[in-house]
């Protein structure tokens, strides 16, 4: 359909359910009526908040119709929307270390790696782990050996500096024990500061599958600790001078032991390498599995490194000058909320985009049994993943997106998918935890350092445990079937609300697991607790929306900075941000049946931040990878959520 055409389509829409003045057409005044006539101090001062709230909904309604146009213009030709997921510098520094580990150097890819890396170094010469952050030395030290194998010098003015970060810092000894691995596998620290596990662990599946999605990196780790191999830089490509001391002085490098079953997690690795090459759709774990094939020094496997390597180099986004690694790619994601997004601004269920992005949809649904079952022996498999490729790791999280926005769809054409979504809600409610909550990928996990004491304090080890924030997604999209009457009020719902109340903080917040973080989990829950049937009068409730009030920034947005996973008190405290506003606004809205002025502030600045071309954007890293650790932006979700803000902000006014 041509562009312009599309746009009237799609301005008659708005109009129909909106009132949108359809393809360049005169808005009526917002003040026509028969209180025009009306007379009185008092009735003036009535029209003159009548005409602000006219003219907020008229301009929410215009900033509505260029968001629906950017997305259905942004969909790509298979019907799905994918936008960028940026993540800190280390992860280019780590494509730098596999291709020098696996002997897969791309010259060219280097140089433009290398760029990116030195373009975000701080006037301090360190590396931040989310932009306008404070340097930090796990990814510090990273970027500063990745530099020195693709051949900076040490003397480099860029380089001086680094040094003089880290050697401030305590030195690169300091760094916690995932980045003393990387140092491992290039001979810079005894081979002991790997993780100590050989691939007995294999034999106790009982305890490797119980620490959750973490086993998915734990194999190949299995596989890399008993090879022993590191590959050594050539002469003036170590990084000794980032070090205080000699890390070798007076600690035993002695070879590992050689456990039982190297074969078996051969196996199980090669088994998991997905369609594009790469492994669970996410970078380290493909990273890791590479490593841990080429560490045999098996020629065997070359293929498999190979597409590996291509499918690394398929995350990427690259300009002219520069190379950045994703961490994994949105698709899944990204489609189902825009699907949600679209269907809930009234575009119909049979719009040819709406039908391509449920088809997508549909065709990316798993089928096989995954890791998962381990701890859910009685699951069918009906969920799905994040990413284009990824069979083994559906995640729960991304199964009610889809599931959400399904709901939305007419009933013909929810009844050409009822089978897929009849699958993914008993795959979901197979997941749910004892707790009543529910984690990503596993059921009934446990902390990982539950069982190895010596992780304690690693605040990189992933823990897939119940979190207030995806559980509130979950309940969310199971209300929106009960509403439809494709899945009645059951006790998995019931249970999922008393799981929320147990998380609320004294402060009224809930903290948030997979976005930063209070503000935004409080929107998220207070939104899912309304849509179940909770009362807004209810104290959980109140107590939510008040702290969301009290946070609320002169400018009408929220902000939150990723500090607050540090510091606590600095909850809900930060420069404003579309992302945090979008997901506060809605939560205030649901939780706040009259018209309210904080809710009017919020979508004055949502709409004041809208771009030309329709879109939104942060600059912020406001996705949380690992809390007070890997943070993320996702491109798209600032737009989708505050297009939703707009489209829920005119059904009510």
């Amino acid at each position: 359909m041509p562009q312009q055409r599309r746009r009237c389509v799609v301005m008659v829409l708005l109009a129909l359910v909106f009132a949108v003045p359809a393809c360049g057409g005169d808005e009526a005044s917002p003040d026509t009526g028969p209180d025009d006539d009306a007379t009185g101090d008092d009735d003036a001062d009535d029209d003159d908040s009548d005409d602000d709230a006219g003219n907020l909904t008229a301009d929410a309604r215009a900033a509505l119709e260029r968001a629906v146009q950017f997305l259905l213009d942004a969909q790509a030709d298979d019907g799905y929307w994918e936008g960028s997921f940026e993540t800190d510098t280390s992860f280019t520094a780590d494509y730098i270390l596999l291709t020098h580990y696996v002997g897969r150097v791309n010259e060219a890819r280097q140089e433009k790696a290398v760029r990116y890396i030195l373009d975000h170094q701080n006037a301090d010469g360190g590396w931040s782990a989310y932009p306008g952050g404070p340097s930090v030395d796990y990814v510090s030290v990273l970027d500063y050996l990745a530099l020195k194998l693709a051949g900076l010098d040490a003397d480099d003015p860029a380089m001086s500096a680094a040094r003089a970060f880290i050697l401030a810092g305590g030195g690169a000894e300091t760094a916690n024990r995932l980045v003393q691995t990387r140092l491992a596998l290039f001979g810079q620290v005894p081979w002991n500061r790997m993780i100590p596990f050989n691939t007995n662990f294999m034999l106790v599946e009982e305890w490797l599958y119980r620490v959750g999605y973490y086993h998915s990196v734990l194999i190949p780790f299995l596989v890399i600790y008993e090879s022993g191999h590191a590959v050594i830089p050539p002469p003036g490509r170590d990084i000794a001078e980032i070090f205080l001391s000699d890390p070798f002085d007076g600690e035993p490098n002695d070879p590992p032991p050689v456990g039982c079953c190297r074969e078996q997690a051969i196996d199980w690795i090669l088994e998991r390498q997905e369609e594009d090459g790469n492994w669970a759709g996410v970078f380290i774990n493909t990273m890791y599995s590479m490593i841990a094939l080429s560490s045999t020094g098996d020629t065997a496997y070359d293929d498999a490194i190979d597409r590996g390597m291509e499918g690394v180099e398929s995350f990427q986004t690259e300009d002219q000058d520069t190379i950045n690694q994703q961490f994994s790619q949105p698709p899944v994601m990204d489609t189902a909320y825009v699907l949600h997004v679209l269907l809930a601004s009234d575009v119909p269920s049979d719009d040819p985009a709406i039908a391509r992005a449920v088809d997508w949809l549909v065709s990316k649904q798993t089928t096989v049994v995954g890791d998962w079952v381990h701890n859910n022996p009685e699951g069918e498999p009906g969920g799905w993943s994040f990413e284009h490729f990824n069979q083994y790791y559906p995640d729960v999280d991304c199964t009610v997106m889809v599931l959400d926005a399904f709901a939305l769809l007419d009933a013909d054409a929810r009844a050409l998918v009822s089978e897929s979504m009849s699958k993914g809600l008993a795959w979901a409610l197979s997941m749910q935890n004892d707790d009543g909550g529910w984690a990503a990928w596993d059921k009934n996990a446990i902390d990982p350092a539950a069982i190895f004491a010596f992780l304690a304090d690693e605040v990189w080890v992933p823990e897939d445990l119940s979190w207030a924030d995806l559980t509130a997604r979950t309940v969310l999209a199971l209300a929106s079937l009960d509403a439809i009457g494709f899945a009645d009020r059951g006790e998995a719902l019931t249970r999922g609300i008393e799981f929320l109340r147990a998380k609320q903080e004294p402060s009224g917040a809930w903290w948030g697991r997979w976005g930063t973080n209070y503000t935004y989990a409080t929107g998220q829950v207070l939104q899912a607790l309304v849509a179940a049937g909770i009362s807004p009068d209810d104290e959980a409730v109140v107590r939510g929306a008040h702290w969301l009030r009290m946070k609320q920034n002169g400018d009408g947005g929220f902000g939150e900075t990723p500090e607050s996973y540090i510091d606590p008190t600095l909850a809900g405290e930060g420069p404003s941000t579309i992302f945090q506003t979008a997901y506060a606004v809605i939560g205030l809205m649901a939780a706040t049946p009259y018209d309210d002025p904080d809710i009017d502030r919020a979508i004055a600045y949502l709409i004041d931040e809208q771009r030309d071309d329709g879109s939104w954007y942060d600059e912020e890293f406001l996705g949380t990878n690992l809390p007070a650790y890997w943070y993320a932006r996702y491109d798209m979700l600032s737009t989708y959520k505050a297009a939703y803000a707009l489209a829920t902000y005119l059904k009510r006014n």
